[in-house]
């Protein structure tokens, strides 16, 4: 059995925080990146990379900066 890892992308371990959908305080699994061209990024008042995460409960997505309210 092989483990590919790329050495460009972290490993991030779960995270406690209330769910705003669930209204759980439960835990949050790392998801992936969304990226934005960086013109729509600064448009929409964001960052041109978005952290998500996983509500490990109910399944809802948020964002990093969400996560951490």
């Amino acid at each position: 059995m092989f483990l590919a890892i790329s050495l460009n992308q972290p490993i991030w371990g779960d995270v406690m925080a209330l769910c705003p959908t669930c209204q759980t305080r439960t835990r949050f699994s790392y998801a992936g990146e969304q990226r934005w061209p960086r013109h729509v990024a600064e448009a929409a008042g964001l960052e041109p990379v978005v952290r998500l995460w996983h509500c490990q409960r109910c399944r809802t997505t948020i964002s990093e900066c969400d996560l951490h309210q």
